[in-house]
């Protein structure tokens, strides 16, 4: 007949643990008040003065609250981000392909009509889009049709030259740098609130 052991007190059950678990045991909480005076002992006996523990806690918070800080500000980053890329990269494309021979033409006639203007290589017809001009641009694009687009480079340049002094590129030019200032402004404060945590 084997004798039963006596349980073994707070005090043994928390001497046989490793200290990394006890610390999490302690930052959870929740432990009546003679467990946490036993743990509490435990890791005194182990270094752990309640200064200390305090200190590492509030360090912990600290850090949590920052992490959190930073997600909130990559998702905000993000968003900047995804407007950006949004108005900057399909108006370059669309100066850049209007560049090709060929290609350019189609593209630069098929906006102009889409936009509702008349082409034809008789003359200019009156084309704006919100203070953007091409009447001459549409004409030119006409007319280098019949040279395969040999000239469409110069009037790519051309046209994104006009763009720029309309009204709509100037509108366009300011909120795109303003979107690029703000994204390199936030991804430096998550720079430098990454490195706080890490310092």
């Amino acid at each position: 007949m084997t004798m039963r052991k006596e349980p073994r007190s707070l005090q043994e059950q928390f001497d046989a643990m490793d200290t990394r678990l006890l610390l999490e045991r302690y930052r959870r909480g929740g432990l009546v008040p003679d467990a946490l005076s036993a743990l509490l002992s435990v890791l005194e006996g182990r270094g752990f003065t309640s200064d200390r523990l305090n200190h590492t806690e509030d360090a912990r918070e600290g850090r949590h609250r920052i992490d959190q800080a930073v997600n909130a500000q990559r998702f905000r980053l993000k968003k900047v981000g995804l407007a950006f890329n949004s108005l900057f990269f399909p108006v370059c494309w669309f100066f850049l392909l209007s560049a090709i021979p060929v290609i350019g033409n189609y593209l630069m006639l098929g906006f102009v009509s889409l936009m509702g203007c008349s082409v034809n290589e008789a003359q200019a017809h009156p084309c704006s889009l919100l203070g953007w001009d091409l009447a001459d641009v549409a004409y030119g694009y006409v007319v280098d049709a019949f040279l395969e687009g040999a000239a469409n480079p110069l009037l790519a340049g051309w046209a994104l030259e006009k763009f720029l002094i309309s009204g709509l590129g100037i509108a366009w030019l300011m909120v795109v740098s303003i979107l690029y200032i703000a994204k390199r402004r936030m991804r430096r404060q998550i720079e430098r609130m990454v490195a706080s945590t890490d310092g």
